[in-house]
């Protein structure tokens, strides 16, 4: 007989009959849309920390559904910007048109993505474009038969209606 307790006895037993924990790949960040209007704004960027705080604006404000995104220090530091730069490249963003910041005395910037919803609003016209096109080469009958053949074709079917 052991000198230990039951319950360390247990315990040991326990941890050795667990089943061994696997090391989960860490998420991250894939890719960044880049609207056109962002695009040529930033061909004449000097700094690389305003290139670099202009893609994360855009990753945020997709991940944010189209809100605001509050700029923190740790938020830009993520992508190794520093507070000053990150002051300076937000000014540049600010001056060039493409973002508009509310800041308060000593608080972190709130900054709201402009332009973004002209690229997607853009898209969409031009997908709705397509598929009206679509619909004129297709006679009715055929598209008939095609919806209870293809149930998944809602695009389609949404921009002939």
């Amino acid at each position: 007989m052991s000198c230990e307790p039951w319950y360390v006895q247990r315990r040991r037993e326990l941890e050795a009959a667990a089943p061994v924990k696997r090391k989960t790949k860490k998420w991250q960040r894939r890719f960044v849309s880049v609207p056109w209007v962002w695009a040529n704004q930033l061909k004449t960027c000097d700094r690389a920390a305003t290139f670099k705080l202009a893609l994360l604006l855009l990753y945020e404000h997709w991940r944010s559904n189209g809100s605001w995104v509050r700029l923190t220090n740790a938020l830009a530091a993520t992508i190794d910007i520093l507070p000053e730069a990150k002051r300076r490249a937000l000014a540049d963003l600010e001056r060039r048109g493409l973002v508009s910041v509310e800041r308060g005395s000593r608080e972190t910037p709130v900054v709201t993505v402009l332009h973004v919803s002209l690229f997607y609003s853009s898209l969409l016209s031009s997908l709705h474009f397509l598929c009206s096109q679509l619909c004129i080469d297709r006679p009715k009958a055929h598209k008939a038969q095609q919806a209870d053949k293809n149930q998944g074709d809602d695009i389609y079917d949404h921009a002939c209606r």
